[in-house]
């Protein structure tokens, strides 16, 4: 709150107050500051009171125009502070709905005033709330205040949904590319407008004329070549092209503005399930179709949207990356985004959400879900082309496999084969039943019975068959076109700019995940996109060094030991055979150790620990590949 000059007691005892004048958005309420600001300075002289000529912070008066009083997100707020502060001893309305609407902030800021020992006092509803009657009578003020409030919000919602309905924008206004017709100027509040007889009825023309139709529909393909708000905002503002308001573009109303879908014939509305209470910035929205032209067809529609859905599963910041493969790896045990760092001389991943908790690596079980994880980028991205290299004849393997038995060799398989024993069964029931009849055995009531039965399991059972084998169907054609992306990007990586990589694995890929076992071996897991697709695993390149380590170390104790050593003993001449960390080699001798192969054992009387054979290798053991030579 800004700092206000102090206000003085006046001779007389006339203590200072604020003046609190707030002007509705509702037509009803539009009573002008000058009315309100004379019945104040008039309630403040019967009162005991005196307003500071001016305006906050120099003055005593706040003034709020075209501002609801159903939330206390507005200047009220200064008001009930310097009460609190003591810079003024009470806040004058002109009536208590000015204050607000809200029926659990009216309480809560009243009280806020009266525990500083202020009060709230208004000009044309005189009460006394220092007794039991004029608390009652204020409340009842309040409560009308809020029950109209409710009642001009319902009328607001059947207006909506009548507009919404009639395939109209619920709140009106201007929309880029399209100008709006069959509404005219309000002859007394500028910000607001009236239908127009002469005009026809409203409705929504693209702006043809102006030609911010066509550069609505170019929007739509710039971003889809470019996938990048910010280059597309830069380029609106290079060539003059403006807002409605006749501002310069922002990255956030251009992917605003094409989100919303109005040139593609929607309506954009917040989801009325969402309970945000928050609408105007809740990304919850539901699209409906509107009466307005589209200036874009259906299928550049759909691919915006498809790819909008990519984009937005990866991380802000990884967006725009210089980095081909940013926000699609993430490290498996925790679900953190891998981000691009440098080790040494390395060029690789690390799990961002080891750095960003610190120590914090464990569950509330206290098992460690987040270890210090870095794998080369060079080798993820190999690793990756390589099942994207194999998953091509696959895909077209199992679409040929699909059209011969729908579902083959999964759960889909089996549920089709049971849905179609059990067709077959109704049917010879039915055969049966028929036949029984026939020769009179039953009669025909119980016939009728059990025929209609027969026949509504049968048609259950049809119709999800007909479900499992569609949604199989739907499932290879997904996969099928995604092969072709494949194909494409394996053969030209190298020769794709990053937004252009980038742009195609947000097709074919959901995420990469990097797990390392308890041998330090790490290896990804490359999850597809398309519905029903398998995650792949590769290993990455390494496991060489591990089992180098795993043939020195008995070979080491047999030949320089005697079959038995101590841990940092053994740990020195196996590096000096076979260069590894401590991690790899601690890694290894618990393995060995879990295979049997080595016995731990501690010493008597020392500290510290022994590791010997469990069968000592007293002979020479010949060696097939040179250890150095299988690093």
């Amino acid at each position: 709150m800004q700092s206000a000059a102090y206000f003085p007691v006046l001779p007389g005892g006339l203590k200072p107050a604020i003046g609190y004048v707030r002007v509705s958005m509702m037509l009803g309420e539009k009573i002008s500051p000058e009315i309100q600001m004379d019945a104040i300075t008039a309630c403040a002289a019967r009162k005991g009171y005196y307003v500071p000529e001016g305006m906050w912070p120099d003055g005593g008066w706040i003034v709020e125009l075209d501002v609801t009083g159903r939330n206390f997100k507005r200047d009220i707020q200064i008001a009930v502070k310097a009460v609190e502060q003591r810079v003024a001893r009470a806040i004058i309305v002109w009536e208590f709905s000015r204050f607000g609407r809200d029926r659990e902030g009216n309480p809560t800021h009243l009280g806020r005033i009266e525990r500083a020992h202020g009060e709230l006092l208004s000009a044309t509803e005189d009460v006394d709330a220092r007794t039991p009657a004029g608390r009652l009578a204020r409340g009842i003020h309040f409560e009308f205040a809020a029950y109209y409030s409710d009642l001009v919000g319902q009328r607001w919602s059947e207006a909506f949904q009548n507009r919404l309905k009639r395939g109209l924008p619920p709140l009106g206004g201007d929309y880029f590319g399209y100008v709006r017709r069959g509404r005219q100027p309000h002859p007394l509040f500028h910000n607001r407008t009236m239908l127009d007889p002469a005009d026809g009825p409203e409705r929504y023309e693209p702006d043809v004329d102006g030609g911010t139709a066509r550069v609505l529909n170019e929007m739509y393909a710039f971003w889809l070549a470019e996938r990048n708000f910010y280059a597309l905002t830069q380029n609106l503002n290079a060539r003059g092209i403006r807002k409605t308001t006749g501002r310069q573009w922002n990255t956030d109303e251009v992917a605003e503005a094409l989100d919303h879908g109005f040139g593609a014939g929607k309506i954009s509305v917040h989801d009325p399930g969402c309970e945000c209470g928050c609408p105007s910035h809740c990304r919850r929205k539901m699209l409906f179709p509107g009466t307005q032209k589209p200036v874009i067809d259906s299928e550049t529609w759909d691919a915006y949207v498809d790819a909008r859905q990519a984009m937005q599963r990866l991380p802000r910041k990884s967006r725009t990356s210089r980095h081909s493969l940013s926000g699609f790896v993430v490290h498996g045990p925790c679900g953190g985004v891998m981000h691009v760092t440098r080790r040494g001389d390395l060029d690789g991943f690390k799990c961002g959400w080891r750095q960003r908790q610190g120590a914090r690596t464990a569950d509330a079980d206290g098992v460690v879900v987040c270890r210090d994880t870095f794998v080369q980028r060079p080798l993820v991205t190999r690793a990756l082309l390589d099942v994207l290299a194999e998953w091509v004849p696959m895909i077209e393997e199992e679409a040929r496999a699909a059209k011969v038995e729908p579902g083959a060799g999964d759960f889909v398989q089996q549920e089709a084969q049971r849905l179609r024993r059990e067709l077959k069964r109704l049917d010879g029931e039915l055969d049966e039943q028929t036949l029984l009849v026939a020769r009179k055995v039953i009669p025909e009531d119980a016939y009728v019975r059990v025929r209609d039965k027969c026949l509504t399991d049968r048609a259950a059972m049809q119709a999800a068959l007909d479900a499992l084998v569609g949604r199989v169907e739907q499932r290879n054609q997904s996969a099928l076109a995604a092969a072709p992306v494949i194909e494409g990007l394996v053969a030209e990586w190298d020769s794709l700019a990053v937004t252009d990589r980038r742009r195609l694995l947000m097709e074919v890929i959901e995420r990469v995940e990097v797990w390392r076992d308890r041998l330090d071996i790490a290896s990804i897991v490359v999850v597809p996109r398309w519905e029903g697709g398998e995650p792949v695993t590769r290993e990455l390149p390494g496991r060489r060094r591990m089992a180098a380590v795993r043939r020195a170390i008995p070979e080491v104790l047999a030949r320089r030991f005697g079959g038995a050593a101590r841990y940092s003993r053994l740990q020195e001449a196996v590096v000096e055979v076979v260069p590894c960390s401590k991690k790899v080699f601690n890694a290894a001798v618990l393995d060995l150790a879990a295979e049997g192969m080595l016995v731990r054992q501690p010493l008597e009387g020392k500290q510290g620990t022994v590791y010997r054979l469990a069968d000592p290798m007293t002979e020479e053991v010949p060696v097939p590949v040179p250890l150095v030579e299988a690093v």
